[in-house]
């Protein structure tokens, strides 16, 4: 019996450590991956993107931070600015641009994305129960009580229009998506990943920077290495 009982344990043991060992294999879905572009075709701009997301279109998503060209009407002239655009699937294809020295924008996004996330989290619990708020009587069937929440405001560049955030879902497509205005949209999936990206956004700045003087640091090498550098001392 003894020997039974440690052939067991052995067997239990060995189940858990596989299991742990899968455990921690497990990769983070919310790791970024960082890809840092400077050349004279597309300038500097750096993508963050997130490799291990749980979900064909959150692994599509990315944002990507570059400076762009524009009038500034204080200023009475053209000047630049740090913007982002989200770009992927399971989004809108145009209108996601903030400006990132605009804290006001960022702000109300990022009011309606936490939002969005919390409802759909209280929306999944309780999906049966309004799965059976449809009765026959119902003439428009689900578009009865499947209309917009609306969650809060956003806006989005170059127009600033003020937009409603809305919460919606469809039962029959198994979808479920906060809608941004009629062109603007983000599938559920990839709002945390969204969500994630703006409230980094600090970071991210400072590692364009950092990426930006490691880039630096290995040209200046390069150019040490093959004698650029005294070449252009003689210049």
């Amino acid at each position: 019996m003894m020997k039974t009982f440690i052939r067991h344990t052995v067997i239990l043991g060995a189940v858990f450590g596989l299991a742990s060992g899968l455990w921690a294999q497990k990769s983070d879905p919310f790791e970024e991956k960082f890809t840092y572009y400077n050349n004279r075709e597309l300038g500097e701009r750096l993508v963050i993107s997130f490799p291990n997301a749980e979900s064909e279109l959150s692994r599509s998503i990315e944002m990507i931070i570059f400076d762009e060209a524009y009038y500034s009407e204080n200023l009475m002239r053209y000047d630049s600015r740090q913007v982002a655009i989200f770009a992927g699937m399971g989004m809108g294809s145009s209108g996601l641009k903030i400006v990132l020295n605009d804290h006001s924008q960022r702000s109300m996004l990022v009011t309606v994305l936490d939002r969005f996330t919390k409802a759909i989290e209280v929306f999944q619990e309780n999906e049966e129960s309004i799965a059976e708020s449809k009765t026959d009587w119902m003439g428009d069937g689900w578009e009865a009580v499947a209309g917009p929440r609306k969650l809060g405001s956003v806006f989005f560049y170059p127009n600033k229009k003020v937009l409603d955030a809305t919460f919606n879902f469809d039962p029959e497509m198994g979808r479920i998506w906060i809608d941004m205005g009629s062109r603007v949209f983000m599938d559920h999936e990839v709002v945390p990943y969204a969500l994630k990206m703006l409230n980094q956004i600090s970071s991210y700045q400072d590692k364009l920077v950092s990426l930006r003087n490691d880039l630096g640091k290995i040209n200046d090498e390069i150019d040490r290495t093959i004698g650029a550098d005294r070449v252009r001392a003689k210049l």
